[in-house]
């Protein structure tokens, strides 16, 4: 160590009197006395001091250069380390140069107005170690170190950033040594800093990198670390913080939260007691629930679980019906920020009584926003509450899947209206429900929706939502999984087994045969309840038929007793039903025929896709389910004919048929030359020209081609066409099968086929010439 005490410091290269001080630094650390406190260390560590205290244009002749700067920066620490080593030692306090202990403590103090942060933070270690070691400072040296900081606290002019950092570290440090009065100075300079035209001027741009928001953000910061007084504060500055963001604009984030934050947080009882009474208030109960929301705010959370009175609000008691309203808007609010994390979620799941009572604030906000009875500066935050609560309650279900009473008293209160229906709610029932991979429990879902719809104490509403959003899509989805084996010969599957099908047939389908369509029929959804009903219906028909053998005769009566019904929808859909039904059984010829007929009859456009697909699911099994083609007139020729030539004025009707012949020619080709005598004068009729819809043109040229098929097979299985009807005969030939038309039939055709392609604007697709 000889060489570090032979040159003063002063003389030496940054780089080398930072080594030796260090080295000093590290070796009086050491134990067993390394260094011994005698005149050479003595000095060493007054020209430490000296250092430490100097001027930056002391130390070096460019301190601004980046290099030098950073020089002085690495002395400075290195020097307070040192000191920071040396005044904790007994050894040094007993020395003859224990006089200097104030200086080096003078110097701490100067150091922690740095603006550089390592520096800053050496300086308060020392101080840290002073402090431990002794029970109150001098009060001349408690003044001389506070001065400088007590003198910008005097001034809002000499306010800065920096200064208040400085202050904050010292409240830190001598809590005891400062009045709660500091806060109030503070308060009144923030008017003169934030004052209305700077705020104006402010709110159009980055207010946090704007040097007096910056100044207004570091005076928040101050406050949790005054004395215990300092609570008295609690309602000034939340309503100075509501009020810059007011003026600059600002709603839902500022840089004056993170600050308050840790106000509130340091009086977490007192800043619950003043929200709770201001819950009421609209910009307060959104602030708060804002704040709750941040990762910051736990203590908070953690008052509100601890509070047995924070929801005294939701009660209503000693309030005007406004205030009630908006203070349960804002308690709905608060829930959700509380549910955003693990622990107070749990708090909210096992807190049925909290729950329950968001839930009926909801409910009674929402029936007034259907009455039109809130105030138009609640309609808004009302129709928010709604999905905000469907949020809360969702994660409640999701941690308690199981509580299937909570859950469908959910489900009531969306589809009576009582609350507004969310994606959230439809989320939760696909995730959680749908694509549950429990078997077990999708089958008590299923029961309960089965017991709804035999409820009579259920509204119509809440037995289609049910069906619609529940039951039916847990059947497709089991359905869906199944795919593979649902074809084979195996029956049913481990959610839809013999148990299921029997709980269907006894709750659903037997008391649906035998009841009475024309009861209530003015419900509000018992048109809508019905066709979920029917849908449920279908889909157990078209992919669990093997399972259903037993119930065949109370799915017929059911379907039979539906297509009654005076709502078109349902009516066709149940012949659809009917059409699964004859399509998977054996069924008497009469009612195939009559099912068929009242199809092909059928024309009113709201029912014509359900006819369509009814005729389209019996079309595979038609020949064999009305007696084959033995018969002279097949029935599935006749009916569709007799109806053609007896609605030849019903353009509808003779549309809806069409539309069904063109699908399947072949079915109809041995009856070509009677369709063809009915199509080709209609042509006109279901596709007027010059003005055709599209819908029409696509029916026309698929009736053209639908001859054309025709004309074509009589030609592949005969060679040609024969009788007076061919254009290529003079002479009839009895052993080959006739045209599909006349001449005249023919002519006419041809005639409507030019003008078709006359008037048609759309042209035909052709490669471009390049």
């Amino acid at each position: 160590l000889q060489p570090i005490f032979n040159k003063p410091l002063r003389a030496l290269p940054f780089a080398v009197q930072i080594g030796y001080i260090d080295a000093l630094n590290f070796c009086l650390d050491m134990e067993n006395e390394v260094l011994q406190f005698e005149d050479r260390l003595n000095r060493s560590l007054m020209e430490t001091l000296a250092l430490a205290d100097a001027e930056d244009e002391t130390l070096a002749p460019k301190p601004m250069e980046h290099r030098s700067a950073e020089s002085i920066v690495n002395l400075r620490v290195s020097c307070l380390r040192l000191l920071t080593t040396a005044i904790r030692l007994p050894a040094f306090n007993n020395s003859p140069h224990a006089q200097h202990r104030s200086r080096i403590i003078t110097v701490f103090f100067k150091s922690l107005y740095s603006r550089n942060v390592e520096v800053k933070t050496t300086a308060n270690a020392g101080l840290q170690i002073v402090l431990q070691a002794t029970q109150k400072l001098p009060k001349d040296l408690l003044q001389s170190g506070l001065r400088p900081i007590l003198m910008n606290v005097q001034d809002p002019r000499k306010l800065s950033v920096e200064g208040l950092e400085g202050l904050r570290t010292l409240l830190q440090l001598l809590t005891n040594y400062f009045k709660v009065e500091i806060g109030s100075r503070l308060l009144d300079h923030m008017k003169h800093i934030a004052d209305g035209q700077s705020l104006q001027k402010v709110s159009f741009s980055l207010i946090e990198q704007n040097p007096k928001m910056r100044v207004v953000t570091a005076i928040f910061g101050v406050f949790h670390l005054l004395p215990a007084a300092a609570v008295q504060f609690l309602p000034t500055l939340v309503e100075r913080v509501l009020e810059l963001e007011r003026s600059l604009r600002r709603t839902h984030f500022s840089p004056f939260r993170e600050p308050l934050i840790k106000y509130l947080n340091h009086y977490s009882k007192e800043a619950l007691e003043h929200f709770s009474a201001n819950l009421k208030d609209e910009a307060k109960g959104r602030f708060f629930a804002q704040i709750l929301s941040d990762k910051a705010a736990a203590p908070l959370r953690t008052a509100v679980m601890e509070s047995d009175s924070f929801w005294a609000p939701l009660t209503g008691e000693g309030l005007t019906d406004a205030e009630k309203d908006q203070a349960a808007v804002n308690a709905v609010h608060v829930a959700l920020s509380l549910s955003e994390f693990p622990e107070p979620r749990a708090w909210l799941t096992s807190h049925d009584k909290t729950r329950l009572a968001l839930f009926e604030a909801a409910q009674s906000l929402q029936q007034k926003l259907q009455n039109k009875t809130l105030a138009s500066s609640l309609r808004l935050p009302v129709e928010q509450v709604g999905d905000q609560l469907m949020i809360i309650l969702t994660r409640y279900l999701s941690e308690k899947p199981d509580d299937l009473d909570f859950f469908f008293d959910l489900v009531q209160a969306c589809a009576n209206d009582e609350l507004a229906e969310s994606h959230r709610l439809f989320h939760f029932i696909y995730e959680f429900i749908i694509t549950s991979t429990s078997v077990d429990y999708q089958r008590s879902v299923a029961v309960r929706c089965i017991d709804i719809y035999t409820n009579r104490q259920k509204t119509p509403r809440m037995k289609s939502f049910v069906f619609h959003y529940i039951l039916n899509p847990i059947f497709a989805m089991d359905i869906q999984r199944n795919w593979e084996s649902l074809f084979g010969n195996n029956k049913g599957t481990e959610l839809f087994d013999k148990s299921m099908t029997d709980i269907v047939h006894a709750k659903l389908w037997k008391p649906q045969a035998n009841s009475d369509i024309s009861e209530d029929p003015t419900q509000p959804g018992v048109d809508q309840s019905r066709m979920e009903l029917i849908q449920l219906t279908s889909m157990l028909l078209k992919y669990h038929h093997n399972m259903l053998s037993d119930a065949r005769k109370d799915v017929i009566m059911f379907g039979w007793t539906y297509i009654r019904l005076e709502d078109t929808i349902n009516k066709y859909a149940s012949y659809a039903l009917i059409s699964y039904f004859i399509a998977h059984y054996d069924t008497p010829a009469k009612i195939v025929v009559q099912i068929y007929g009242k199809l092909l009859g059928a024309h009113q456009a709201e029912g014509r896709p359900l006819v369509m697909q009814a005729l389209e699911i019996l079309e595979p099994v038609l020949v064999k389910r009305t007696g084959g083609e033995q018969a002279r007139a097949p029935a599935w020729t006749r009916i569709p004919r007799r109806i053609l030539s007896e609605e030849t004025s019903n353009t509808p009707q003779l549309t809806s048929i069409f539309q069904f012949l063109v699908r399947h020619p072949d079915l109809f080709y041995e009856a070509r030359e009677s369709f063809a005598s009915i199509i080709i004068p209609s042509l006109n009729k279901v596709a007027q020209l010059p003005n055709p819809s599209t819908e029409n043109k696509r029916l026309a040229i698929n009736l053209f081609s639908m001859i054309w098929h025709w004309e074509e097979r009589t030609v592949k299985e005969n060679g040609s066409l024969s009788g007076p009807r061919s254009p290529n005969s003079e002479t009839p030939a009895t052993n080959k099968k006739a045209a599909s038309a006349s001449y005249a039939l023919r002519t006419m055709m041809i005639k409507y086929m030019v003008n078709f392609i006359a008037i048609l604007p759309e042209r035909f697709p052709v490669p471009s010439s390049t």
